[in-house]
């Protein structure tokens, strides 16, 4: 008995993550930034955020696990939220226009953060929306 009711919850589980939508958003980005603990170069990405996470797809693909939408992040265009201190970027969080997720922040982010105010860095917001 306890084996059906798992396998009927792991069945559950299934159909809501693959009913859930997937969201596209296609960027530019003119910049190599960090997300999560890879450094990306500048170019064109194609970021889909699920219910498993966030897949960024350029050259090369990276997944990467994030916090789960958040409404007060929606957006009516799709946007892409980066971290700057001087010339490194880091993305903070995505806007698909339909949900929005803050990305969790990497160590070399925290560790900048940390470091920034005896180097005299500012963290400046970097905001690429799509027109």
């Amino acid at each position: 008995m306890k084996r059906v009711g798992f396998t009927l919850f792991v069945a559950a589980v299934l159909a809501l993550s693959l009913g859930a939508q997937e969201a596209v958003v296609r960027a530019d980005v003119p910049f190599d930034f960090v997300v999560g603990s890879a450094t990306l170069a500048a170019g064109q990405y194609t970021i889909r955020t699920g219910p498993a996470g966030v897949q960024f797809a350029g050259n090369e693909t990276y997944y990467l696990l994030s916090n789960p939408p958040d409404s007060h992040m929606r957006s009516d265009e799709p946007k892409l939220v980066f971290h700057r201190y001087g010339d490194q970027y880091f993305l903070a969080s995505i806007s698909t226009g339909s949900d929005g997720r803050d990305l969790p922040v990497s160590r070399q982010e925290r560790e900048l953060t940390k470091a920034a105010g005896s180097a005299g860095l500012r963290r400046t917001e970097i905001l690429l929306a799509k027109r």
